[in-house]
């Protein structure tokens, strides 16, 4: 029989097994028939949406943020979403490449015919 104080840890990571798997088959499944900037902000806009829920449910008379504080958090998710995106990028298109960095000068005499 385990341990009645290990209860609590073993459903949070049950949770995360299930939430976080289920995620990826979600994904997988979505992305053939949403195209996948789409699903990303969907899943941004979910997730947003149910940690106010949560918020809001544990703590109703708490003041809404403000437009100040709105408009930063605006900045940063954009600022995920612009260095993400360019960082995959970068990282498909030097694999297409054959693995040589994006920096590296090229000699001129290869140039040069």
């Amino acid at each position: 029989m385990p341990d009645r104080d290990a209860l609590p840890t073993v459903a949070a990571f049950a949770a995360i097994y299930l939430v976080w798997g289920s995620t990826f088959l979600a994904i997988r499944y979505a992305v053939e028939t949403i195209p996948p900037y789409s699903m990303m902000s969907l899943r941004c806009l979910g997730g947003g949406a149910i940690l106010i829920g949560l918020w809001r449910l544990r703590e109703p008379p708490a003041p809404w943020p403000s437009v100040r504080e709105l408009s930063g958090c605006a900045l940063l998710g954009l600022l995920f979403f612009v260095t993400a995106t360019a960082s995959w990028r970068a990282r498909s298109s030097s694999c297409r490449r054959g693995w040589r960095p994006c920096a590296r000068p090229r000699s001129r005499s290869s140039s040069r015919s």
